[in-house]
């Protein structure tokens, strides 16, 4: 069985309407700045008006990030953060699943103001895959919305202060499973500590647990 290694198989892509991929196989982008715009104005549309104005502005922008693939209501941690100097919107998720042979872009946000800017994390499984290929953002079939039902199930059951409530994990807390041939590397992040379990695919047994605490 492969050694649950720390998550280098993830990366920051930063997005200045060009994306730029740097150190991962990837064909680099001189990133450009983008269109200046009148934040006075921004500020006045309420949080739906600014996400529908994030998604238009993530869509137009071409790169090698296949935006047409982003669907919203894939996410179900949406913030949009404003203050006097800026306005942005992030798009993320309570758990993210990684099927194997697999990039997919998540967690993606949008500054709207006073220039536009857009940064986004890709996940690579494994970490060398793909080269030069476009990524997509990740659109769940059956089998995996099958898969992660069971995970989830199974930290319910081993790590039940996770969750806010039957349903929701707590607010500081995120999941990413990554799909291997025969079991999941599953890391499970909170404020103040990171775990990582192997489960195994067909029995759903946890083979291997570690936990971090983090230094404060």
């Amino acid at each position: 069985m492969k050694h649950l290694a720390s998550p280098s198989y993830q990366f920051l892509c930063f997005l200045v309407i060009v994306l730029a991929f740097r150190g991962a196989g990837f064909a680099a982008d001189q990133p450009k700045k983008g269109n200046t715009v009148d934040l006075v104005k921004l500020q006045t549309l309420n949080d739906q008006e600014m996400i529908k104005t994030a998604i238009e502005t993530l869509k137009k922008n071409g790169s090698s990030v296949d935006w047409q693939t982003f669907d919203p209501k894939q996410y179900d941690r949406i913030n949009v953060l404003r203050d006097k100097k800026s306005v942005s919107v992030s798009f993320s998720r309570q758990i993210t699943y990684v099927p194997y042979q697999t990039a997919l872009a998540h967690g993606v946000s949008i500054d709207l103001g006073p220039q536009e800017a857009i940064s986004c994390h890709v996940i690579s499984n494994p970490e060398t895959f793909p080269e030069g290929k476009t990524i997509f953002f990740f659109q769940p079939s059956e089998i995996h919305k099958k898969a992660t039902e069971e995970i989830k199930g199974i930290i319910r059951s081993q790590f039940p202060d996770l969750y806010a409530d039957h349903k929701r994990l707590a607010q500081d807390a995120s999941v990413v499973i990554q799909e291997e041939s025969t079991y999941y590397e599953v890391e499970i992040k909170t404020s103040s500590v990171l775990t990582r379990l192997a489960i195994d695919k067909s029995s759903g047994k946890v083979l291997k647990s570690k936990s971090k605490q983090y230094q404060k």
